[in-house]
């Protein structure tokens, strides 16, 4: 497919933001599947046996809380994960964009890392949090660089 470059380079910035956010959004879904398995686990395990559905709950969320927290892999994951869909999603825009191919994959990157960010400051400056916004800028403009053969390369 084949797109006119006049109709590629108005392409607006804002969609960079939007896929970044949509990024950084499937990726944190993916990120939660782990915690909806435990809870459902544990809720078939513990309805019948606990009578106090409050019970089932706070501990449900006890077990969740001790995931993540001492779940240092689930944020690994989350890292890595990101960066690969922060990085499909550059490279597909860049094939779209006729100038300006890395600067879009590093706006895509950036949204994700201020994302990452704004999610791990509750925990203060962690190696996490450097690590993904690092991860996510960089996954953004190895994605975004112009290719051979892409519209921004000719």
């Amino acid at each position: 497919m084949h797109v006119e470059p006049d109709r590629a380079t108005k392409i607006p910035w804002w969609k960079g933001v939007l896929i970044g956010i949509l990024s950084w959004l499937a990726a944190f879904i993916l990120y939660l599947i782990p915690s909806l398995v435990v809870a459902i686990s544990m809720g078939i395990e513990l309805g019948p046996t606990v009578n106090d559905s409050v019970e089932v709950g706070r501990r449900i969320s006890q077990t969740i809380s001790a995931l993540y927290q001492s779940g240092w892999y689930l944020h690994l994951g989350f890292i890595v994960v990101l960066g690969c869909i922060v990085f499909w999603r550059a490279s597909v825009s860049a094939r779209q964009v006729a100038e300006g191919s890395l600067r879009r994959g590093i706006t895509i990157g950036a949204t994700a890392a201020i994302l990452v960010i704004i999610q791990m400051v509750s925990h203060g400056v962690t190696v996490y949090m450097v690590l993904g916004a690092v991860v996510c800028v960089s996954a953004g403009a190895w994605g975004g660089r112009p290719r051979k053969g892409s519209l921004g390369a000719e």
